[in-house]
């Protein structure tokens, strides 16, 4: 191959390079602001018992007895969430992974995505002073003292009633496989 041929080789190989990583910076940014635009419409939703949320009618099975929910118009995972058919006390949840692994300690692959979604929910309060963050497992909280459990609780920084969230990574003992879940209480009459 000529120098030439070589030259113009690598420069092709450099300028594919930076095609694919401008791609990936730019695929994963609209996903955070997609991420951080629907987790905005979940917690806004909150405020008014979720109305603006509420889709599709369905049930699901609480220990074994059907409860009524709306499929949510919004989430910030792979799957659905759901809003509660209760205006006293309205709550969004949403299963975001579920580990393969059955045990006590929860797999490498579903820590890494908790934290990967941790960090973009933090991401996304970024410079917000309306919301306050806090991140507990068992060094800091005694209710998760030897435990494995983790979470991210959020909640408005503001006087009265207020929306609040959590991301838990916490073991489904029904289940029986650690799960990364979205919970959010809305405000109540």
């Amino acid at each position: 191959m000529s120098a030439l041929n070589r030259t113009n080789l690598k420069i092709m190989k450099g300028t594919v390079f930076t095609l694919i990583s401008l791609f990936t910076v730019f695929s994963s940014s609209f996903a955070q602001d997609d991420l951080c635009a629907n987790l905005k419409k979940i917690l806004d939703g909150g405020n008014t018992q979720f109305t603006s949320l509420r889709g599709e009618a369905t049930t699901k099975q609480i220990s074994g007895v059907p409860r009524p929910f709306f499929v949510s118009s919004a989430h910030i995972g792979k799957d659905k969430g759901y809003v509660n058919d209760s205006n006293e006390y309205p709550a969004y949840e949403e299963i975001i992974a579920i580990s393969n692994v059955k045990g006590d300690v929860p797999e490498a692959k579903l820590v890494q995505e908790f934290e990967s979604y941790k960090e973009k929910i933090k991401a996304c309060f970024a410079g917000n002073t309306e919301w306050k963050l806090m991140e507990k497992d068992k060094t800091n909280d005694l209710y998760l003292e030897d435990t494995n459990f983790r979470k991210l609780v959020g909640f408005e920084a503001k006087k009265g009633p207020k929306v609040k969230f959590e991301l838990y990574m916490y073991n489904n003992r029904v289940a029986g496989h650690w799960c990364i879940e979205l919970n959010v209480e809305g405000i109540g009459k």
